[in-house]
């Protein structure tokens, strides 16, 4: 590899150090592979699930106890089924403006069953956008599971998840990121509308909020610090594929200051009920202090990208919600940082060709100037900062999406 790697084993957690924060202040008013189409089935498979719908879960009340789980209630489940999958998704900010995003897949899509992908993006504050992708089939990929937690080892990527730490390393020879952190709030599990024919399907919030440290390196470049961040993990699983469960998918993401906002949204096909599954959260004080998933999410500036397949994407959104003696309402402007057709990285004009069939994944990044007006019964308080957000859009999704 032509850059050198630092050593896993010198990192030392640092003190964490204080994190940009939101304006807030009080409101006035109103509160290796043999198959030829293994690349593209695998990479496919991983494209598709990011933000993933909200399935069938067992129902959880605003009010019950956030839950622990062992160590091998976190290990992969291994779900059976020609369209299954499970993955864990990590998004994280940090204060000099860098994202990153990684995810660990098992699919059954395709030839074969229990396939592993792994995929990492740094998204730098200048636009550099940086893709770590590697796939393997069963028995190229491995998982360890100790008293602690659960080892998961595809290529070069490692996933180390524990209930007390969080490790991730990531490289190949576009890049490397290295992250480690620990839950600061315990993990929930959110109550949502069935989706009809659904079974054995579960969404997870493994953690609302992740501390942690991160370092990144370039090809030749010498390795970046880029210091205390916050992120979020979100663990989603289905006998569904995710291709069919979906037309769009969005998440958006604040990281600064002591109070976190996250939207995770999902846009079902045309003539499915309900059309829209979606989950809100609100981490505030060391906890998350709201959560709901009947709110109000509504594009605005809408237009056709000039690039095929010419699909509508946003410039802003606004959100509102009322429930009982909390309210939310709010907007965001929202400026793309990346656009990624997922069909460019396949090499092969007849496996581009064949995925198109059913599906064509972009994914549109983007970094949001927030203004919410949160009210959770004791007065209306303003916070205005930055997050991150991600709209993927896997077939052209109807016009009021």
């Amino acid at each position: 590899m032509p850059f050198v790697c630092f050593s896993v084993a010198t990192w030392r957690f640092a003190n964490p150090e204080p994190s940009p924060s939101p304006i807030v202040r009080k409101a006035h008013g109103k509160k290796p592979r043999s198959n030829p189409l293994f690349p593209a089935l695998v990479l496919l498979s991983a494209i598709l699930g990011a933000c993933a719908p909200e399935p069938r879960v067992q129902a959880a009340s605003p009010t019950s106890r956030a839950q622990s789980l062992s160590a091998k209630e976190l290990a992969p489940r291994f779900l059976k089924g020609g369209g299954a999958w499970e993955s864990w998704d990590y998004i994280f900010g940090f204060p000099a403006g860098y994202f990153l995003f990684a995810r660990f897949q098992i699919s059954n899509l395709g030839p074969g069953s229990h396939r592993g992908l792994a995929v990492g993006m740094i998204v730098s504050p200048d636009g550099r956008f940086t893709l770590i992708k590697n796939g393997r089939k069963k028995k190229q990929w491995s998982q360890e599971i100790d008293e602690e937690g659960v080892t998961i080892r595809i290529a070069k990527h490692t996933f180390r998840l524990s209930p007390a730490v969080h490790q991730l390393e990531m490289k190949n020879s576009r890049g490397r990121l290295f992250v480690q952190s620990r839950p600061v709030a315990k993990l929930f599990r959110p109550s949502n509308q069935p989706m009809a024919g659904e079974k054995k399907s579960e969404t997870v919030v493994l953690a609302p909020r992740l501390q942690g440290q991160a370092t990144i390196q370039h090809p030749k470049e010498k390795a970046i610090d880029l210091g205390t961040g916050y992120g979020t993990l979100i663990y989603n699983a289905s006998e569904i594929a995710e291709h069919k469960l979906a037309v769009s998918q969005f998440q958006f993401h604040t990281f600064e200051g002591d109070v976190q906002f996250s939207f995770v949204e999902s846009t079902a096909p045309t003539g499915s009920q309900p059309r829209r599954k979606a989950l809100l959260y609100v981490w505030k004080g060391g906890r998350v202090v709201h959560r709901s998933t009947q709110f109000t999410r509504r594009y605005t500036g809408l237009r056709k990208e000039d690039k095929k397949p010419r699909y509508p994407i946003p410039s802003g959104f606004e959100i509102s919600e009322k429930s009982g003696s909390v309210s939310l309402t709010g907007s965001t402007r929202l400026r793309l940082v990346q656009r990624y057709d997922w069909l460019d990285g396949l090499d092969s004009a007849i496996v581009r060709f064949i995925v198109k069939q059913f599906s064509h994944p972009v994914q549109y990044l983007f970094i949001g100037d927030y203004r919410f007006e949160l009210d959770l019964g004791d007065g209306p308080e303003l916070y205005e900062g930055k997050g991150v957000a991600s709209i993927q859009i896997l077939n052209r999704p109807p016009a009021n999406f």
